[in-house]
């Protein structure tokens, strides 16, 4: 079901499925182990477990960013080469990301002032998962970028036409299957069926005609 969700919010991109749970998964080791040694937490609550479902829709969210952001500077003037889009996608969507981890890390954080201890460790953890999936997404991204440019987006498209055109195929087949069985269905179009019905008429007539006489000649 996680990868079902991660894949269609990815754009339908295997490849970038795969990346975002790379960086997603990356974030945990280093966010539990700055929860443990410098910040002294001994254990972790059982709300933390929330906080892979959380994550994998911040860290989706900023996979999409990046990829959105490096597909429209196609279009943007003075972007001719691939270094300079890029270059611009890491400052524009780079920039987006840091802001709302930043934002969302510290809304995390203000749990730490709670007397509950298990929201506390969560707000604790849960803000140290936001900052390092940030950080995983900004190192992962710009390599991904540079080998899906060159040699997976060629291979993710042919991919995807060949499925497209499958559907397709079996699309049209189940139409043909479907108008065959209404065809046949429709007894109006099958003079063997009103030829059939004609006779039984018929020898429904012959029955109550000889009923008739039988009842006639008792009388």
């Amino acid at each position: 079901m996680v990868m079902v969700m991660v894949f269609l919010l990815s754009n339908f991109s295997i490849s970038a499925t795969i990346i975002s749970l790379l960086a997603i998964g990356g974030s945990f080791p280093w966010a539990f182990l700055a929860y443990r040694l410098p910040l002294g937490f001994e254990s972790l609550g059982i709300m933390n477990v929330v906080s892979l479902f959380v994550i994998i829709g911040i860290g989706v969210d900023d996979v999409f960013v990046y990829l959105n952001t490096f597909k429209q500077t196609k279009e943007l003037q003075g972007l001719d080469t691939f270094h300079k889009r890029l270059t611009h996608t890491i400052m524009l969507a780079g920039k987006a990301t840091f802001y709302t981890s930043i934002t969302t890390a510290v809304a995390f954080f203000a749990n730490a002032i709670s007397m509950i201890p298990a929201i506390q460790q969560f707000g604790v953890f849960m803000g140290l998962v936001v900052i390092s999936c940030f950080v995983s997404v900004s190192l992962f991204m710009p390599l991904y970028l540079h080998i899906w440019h060159y040699w997976l987006s060629a291979v993710e498209n042919t991919l995807l036409s060949l499925c497209c055109h499958c559907c397709r195929r079996k699309e049209a087949g189940l139409s043909v299957r479907m108008s065959v069985v209404i065809q046949g269905n429709d007894g109006s179009h099958d003079p063997d069926h009103c030829s059939k019905d004609s006779d039984l008429d018929s020898g429904t007539d012959d029955d109550t005609d000889d009923v008739t006489d039988d009842v006639a000649d008792d009388v």
